[in-house]
């Protein structure tokens, strides 16, 4: 009987004796055993409903919800690509520009406003430098070709009138001989002599006359004596119709003609007489109207300076007269 009134052990390790509460049956209970499929034992929650979880750290390694800040170790990718292209460095400007909006979709820079900022004001100078660039090659070909064009005209007219044909007509302006001596006034110096071609003279003319100035209304020069005052020599006359080139009295080819017509008598004149270091000559045509035409006579004129003289200057008698 001692046996039946000796407490029940609550050891759980040991088996229940057979024929207890529990083993019935027959069998053994697992205290370890799965539980049924329906009795899926809570998270956090030991099988026995110890809990050995603390509250608020069951997911310790997790990252959500956390925010990091992009990295600004590139920002000055952005702040120089807008500081070249205000100062004018537009290729700069843009290439930092674009290098600035890469790191910043890296995460590695920060200023994206500044970065697109440096690269559209980068843009529009090198748009604005192209248009310049472009005007001005422009400008320059067509002001080059404007000078081109007036240096020919101008050097064509300077070979036209270059030398000693160098002398207006006067159909050329209305008051070109304002400052020189009119017909009649008994003046004829070196101003008259290389600025008129057409002279008024008055007499007959012929080789070895010379001429001085007249006084006689309506005329230029007066055919005197080689022996008394004058201011030049003639050498050779001919019929003007004889010289004209094309019918064009001021052509290049009629001028050419008159030079190589007094050249020539001059150098027959003056062979071996030394006087063609100190003497000059002239070409004019002598008329009694104001157009030139082939009725009138192309003269030569030998002279030193148009200044007053006496004598030959051919033959050794003619000298400057003080």
């Amino acid at each position: 009987m001692a046996d039946e009134q000796r407490p029940q052990s609550q050891d759980p390790w040991v088996a229940p004796p057979l024929g207890s509460d529990g083993a019935g049956s027959g069998t053994y209970q697992d205290p370890f055993a799965q539980q049924s499929a329906g009795q899926v034992p809570q998270p956090g929650v030991a099988p026995y409903g110890q809990p050995y979880a603390a509250p608020g750290y069951s997911q310790p390694w997790g990252t959500s919800g956390l925010q990091y800040a992009p990295r600004s170790d590139k920002n000055w990718l952005g702040i120089t690509s807008l500081i070249l292209s205000i100062v004018g460095v537009s290729l700069g400007g843009v290439i930092f520009g674009h290098l600035g909006l890469g790191a910043v979709k890296r995460g590695e820079a920060s200023n994206r406003g500044i970065a697109l900022a440096g690269t559209i004001i980068g843009w529009v100078g090198l748009a604005l430098g192209v248009i310049a660039v472009v005007l001005a090659i422009s400008f320059s070909l067509v002001a080059a070709s404007t000078y081109e064009d007036d240096w020919t005209v101008e050097a064509s007219s300077e070979a036209t009138t270059e030398g000693w044909w160098d002398e207006p007509t006067p159909e050329s302006t209305d008051d070109w001989d304002a400052d020189l001596a009119q017909p009649g006034d008994g003046v004829f110096g070196l101003e008259e002599a290389n600025t008129y071609f057409l002279v008024y003279v008055n007499g007959a003319l012929e080789s070895e006359q010379c001429l001085a100035p007249s006084s006689t209304a309506g005329f230029d020069l007066d055919v005197v004596d080689c022996s008394g005052t004058h201011v030049g020599e003639v050498f050779l006359t001919a019929p003007l119709s004889e010289l004209i080139v094309g019918d064009d009295v001021y052509g290049d080819a009629t001028w050419t003609e008159m030079y190589d017509a007094c050249t020539g008598a001059f150098d027959a004149s003056a062979g071996g007489t030394g006087v063609d270091a100190m003497v000059d000559w002239w070409v004019f045509a002598a008329s009694d109207d104001e157009e030139l035409s082939g009725e009138d006579t192309f003269l030569c004129v030998a002279s030193v300076d148009f200044s007053d003289m006496t004598g030959s200057v051919f033959d050794g008698t003619g000298g400057q007269s003080l």
